[in-house]
């Protein structure tokens, strides 16, 4: 092989190590991304932390679309139809208990109403719609039941005053159980409530990391 043959050569064979090692660095950086992405903090939701959010939070006292034919073990079903007996307003240290229903004893909201809606355009179609304002700020309060063990919450109470009546009445008791359904485009995530019921506490999450748990 000649001088000039062996120059050429040996340039071709440096240009295509210096092309793999490109390739090799560019896959390395794509799987690095792609491993940072993948493992993103999951967001977990609670009660009291959604009272001192910095932007609104909305919890739905709903029934399940199941409640004629729920058995003792089975978790309600979260549907479009699911009737909103009431929704707490959560933000900055203060929590606002609505309900819907009339004079008559009335109420005909079901997430239906409530279509697409997340955020500060949520809370001011959940006004829009309430008939009574029940609660507000400090006189709702959260009580944490735990398990045998002491470690773990076995249940949560949020306890709730009528309108300007001190004393508490109508709690609501979450059990561990987690409930979670889709309607429309909104993913609700919450809680069934303890006993033999269909009623649940839901609230719409965002993100495909969104959980839900009891507080501690």
């Amino acid at each position: 092989m000649s001088f000039r043959k062996f120059s050429i050569y040996i340039a071709f064979l440096s240009f295509f190590i210096l092309t793999l090692t490109g390739c090799s660095s560019s896959t390395d950086s794509s799987s690095s991304s792609s491993s940072s992405s993948s493992s993103t903090t999951t967001e977990k939701t609670t009660f009291k932390k959604s009272i001192n959010s910095s932007t609104p939070v909305v919890w739905f006292y709903a029934v399940g679309t199941n409640i004629h034919d729920i058995t003792e073990n089975e978790l309600p079903t979260i549907g479009k139809d699911s009737e909103i007996d009431g929704a707490f307003v959560n933000q900055k240290g203060n929590s606002h208990f609505y309900t819907f229903t009339d004079k008559l004893g009335y109420n005909n909201i079901t997430l239906k109403n409530f279509k697409n809606l997340t955020g500060q355009k949520l809370v001011d179609k959940v006004k829009k719609l309430a008939t009574t304002e029940r609660v507000q700020g400090n006189k709702l309060k959260v009580h944490i039941t735990t398990d045998e063990t002491g470690n773990n919450t076995k249940s949560e109470k949020i306890s709730y005053a009528f309108g300007n009546d001190t004393n508490l009445s109508n709690p609501l008791t979450l059990s561990n159980s987690a409930v979670q359904g889709n309607v429309y485009n909104n993913l609700y995530l919450g809680f069934k409530l303890s006993g033999f019921t269909p009623n649940m506490l839901i609230t719409p999450v965002t993100g495909e990391k969104a959980t839900v748990e009891l507080d501690k």
